[in-house]
């Protein structure tokens, strides 16, 4: 919710952010219980996924964003974005 009001409250034209945003639960709750059945204890696999998530959604999407606005390094921004398409939900 809290993206939501910053998205309208900065007027950013972002085309079907609304449809991300309803998707992204979606997609979280397989990838979280296929992940599960790596780890024989559920706390285990509960801190893995946390751990994992963060890393795919928070550092992933920030280092991609970097090489994207670099122009030597763009390209590879572009192969990492496709890569974490497929990798993360």
């Amino acid at each position: 919710m809290g993206t939501w009001l910053l998205i309208e409250a900065f007027d950013l034209k972002y085309e079907n952010f609304h449809l991300l945003l309803m998707i992204y639960p979606w997609a979280i709750v397989p990838f979280a219980y296929c992940t599960s059945y790596i780890f024989n204890r559920e706390s285990t696999a509960q801190t893995f996924s946390i751990y994992i998530n963060f890393l795919m959604s928070g550092i992933a999407s920030i280092l991609v964003f970097a090489c994207k606005m670099i122009a030597s390094t763009a390209l590879w921004g572009d192969r990492m974005m496709w890569i974490m398409r497929f990798i993360s939900p």
